[in-house]
């Protein structure tokens, strides 16, 4: 009897002491605000993420997203270098968005003086990405991001010295990235205001228009009516939102409906833009109402022969 009181002792110290190691792994492996690490494995591209969620990482070549610890990481920088960057998130551009319904801004900051922002939704392609790569200083041949053009200017009028330069990200009212370096404009600033007066005067080449997400040659045409009265004229429109986000009012009913859109322009002196626009329609309870104006978001220049793309 004692023998097997003895084994039975020695079962439970083993089970106990097995709960306490496993109890141990999956504390020292979650993350707050995440129920476990499978759904962890779908944020983090990368152990690396893991470590930098929250933080824009900054290098002079284009960094390589899971070959970060191959790439030069610097957080100090001149005004004759090319600084490209990566955005690492806590969660997916979608929850953070909830689905694009806040808009994602990117601002620069000299000296803690914002000089510069933009703000954007994300295109379906990209809204599941936890992450972003990013283009600080990057001239326009070699430029892949729209927020790039914004950047430039906000430094363009950067004075001769050492300054502290901020990137951060914003979604709703809440900062979910930040990123610092120095930059040295010891030796002048002039090429970074050569290269604001190159975006303000060439287009990007790699700027195109964006995959629709949905096709409806019906509420396409009626976005072509409902902006002919914004300046030049309307050539193409590509929906970006998967369908449209119902707003309701405070009781709790359906007051409208949104959708986003990006559309292409000819302007009067020959040259073309790509807008990002939002769109609705009234509910009256029974029926939605015809597609009007909402709201304009950015605009940039693009290559006339990409706008039909």
């Amino acid at each position: 009897m004692s023998y097997i009181l003895g084994n039975i002792e020695l079962f439970i110290c083993i089970l106990l002491f097995s709960n306490s190691i496993y109890s141990q792994i999956i504390s020292s492996n979650s993350v707050p605000g995440f129920k476990d690490d499978s759904i962890n494995s779908f944020v983090y591209t990368s152990d690396y993420h893991r470590q930098n969620a929250g933080r824009i990482i900054f290098s002079n070549a284009p960094i390589e997203l899971g070959k970060e610890r191959n790439t030069a990481l610097l957080d100090s920088f001149t005004s004759k270098d090319n600084i490209w960057g990566i955005i690492y998130l806590n969660d997916s551009f979608k929850n953070l968005t909830e689905s694009n319904k806040f808009e994602v801004v990117q601002s620069i900051a000299i000296d803690g003086i914002e000089t510069a922002h933009y703000s954007f939704r994300m295109l379906p392609e990209k809204i599941d990405q936890s992450f972003l790569k990013t283009e600080i200083i990057v001239p326009p041949e070699k430029a892949l991001t729209k927020g790039v053009k914004t950047y430039i200017r906000g430094l363009s009028g950067i004075t001769q010295g050492k300054h502290d330069v901020k990137v951060a990200v914003r979604i709703h009212d809440d900062t979910v990235a930040v990123g610092n370096f120095t930059l040295d404009c010891n030796e002048g600033a002039e090429r970074i205001k050569e290269l604001n007066f190159d975006y303000d005067t060439k287009s990007m080449k790699s700027i195109v228009m964006p995959k629709p997400a949905v096709r409806d040659i019906f509420l396409e045409a009626d976005i072509l009516n409902s902006v002919k009265d914004m300046a030049g004229t309307a050539q193409k429109v590509s929906i970006i939102d998967n369908g449209w986000t119902l707003v309701k009012n405070l009781s709790g009913n359906i007051a409208f409906r949104t959708i986003n859109a990006a559309v292409g322009f000819g302007k009067p002196d020959g040259k073309c833009t790509m807008t990002f626009i939002s769109f609705r329609q009234d509910y009256d309870g029974k029926n939605y109402g015809k597609t009007q104006l909402y709201s304009v978001g950015n605009s940039y220049d693009i290559p006339c022969e990409n706008v039909m793309k």
